[in-house]
């Protein structure tokens, strides 16, 4: 079981998040957001927890593309 944070894509909110440890996090994706994407995802990436769990779920869901 993955347990994650349901938060803004907030560099000071994803800072407090990753220092309690948690390993995934699921960001609002409301509109507002959505039009900043460019920078939502350039928050993201200075964050390494967000990171690894984008690309085990990359994974996951090609391993699952043939079944």
């Amino acid at each position: 079981m993955i347990i994650a944070a349901k938060c803004a894509p907030v560099e000071s909110i994803l800072q407090m998040i990753e220092k309690a440890g948690l390993r995934a996090v699921a960001l609002y994706t409301d509109s507002g957001w959505l039009r900043q994407i460019t920078e939502v995802a350039q928050i993201c990436r200075n964050f390494l927890f967000i990171m690894r769990f984008l690309t085990q779920q990359m994974v996951m869901n090609l391993t699952n593309c043939g079944n």
